[in-house]
């Protein structure tokens, strides 16, 4: 069971959590029906890594019908979530930590090819000061940012990027805020 004071759960009411913490929330609220949720461990994410292995989120990601990976390194994590979103499956990666400069390359291949019809792809990216120009880049790329700011507007981002109408059309990147 997820500890009382761990609000993910929650339909109602305010609370603090982590950008990590907030962008899980926002996968789990989302109306779009996200099928892999992929994340990079670092620091900042550690606690959330944990709990994904706990056995009330697995409980939660079956009854979402939801995927988790965890893994080390935000490029490998981008490269990932580009092949799960190839195969037909709406996709939430989360890049954290000193990695994230490895995905900027893995981005630019994803924003060079066309999606298909039935990719979706929401990349929400940690912005630890390890990054320059973080924004120019992405725009650069091709992958317009919207800067979230909390769970509801996090969730509306990802139910955006990832909903049935725009599927093939968009691509997009998040930074969560805070």
């Amino acid at each position: 069971m997820i500890a009382p004071e761990q609000p993910l759960l929650d339909h109602q009411g305010q609370a603090v959590m982590s950008a990590s913490h907030c962008v899980l929330k926002g996968v789990l609220e989302c109306q779009s029906n996200v099928s892999r949720f992929i994340l990079s461990r670092s620091d900042s994410t550690l606690i959330l890594a944990d709990l994904l292995d706990s056995g009330s989120m697995r409980e939660a990601f079956r009854r979402h019908q939801l995927v988790h990976h965890t893994v080390e390194d935000a490029g490998r994590a981008a490269t990932l979530a580009r092949w799960e979103a190839r195969e037909g499956r709406r996709v939430v990666a989360l890049l954290t930590g000193p990695t994230v400069p490895s995905s900027m390359r893995a981005l630019e291949v994803a924003a060079s090819q066309p999606f298909e019809d039935a990719e979706a792809l929401a990349v929400l990216i940690e912005d630890s000061g390890v990054l320059r120009d973080l924004r120019r880049r992405l725009t650069a790329m091709g992958l317009p940012l919207i800067e979230a700011t909390g769970v509801p507007h996090t969730r509306e981002a990802i139910a955006a990027i990832v909903s049935p109408r725009n599927v093939g059309r968009a691509k997009r990147s998040i930074r969560p805020c805070g």
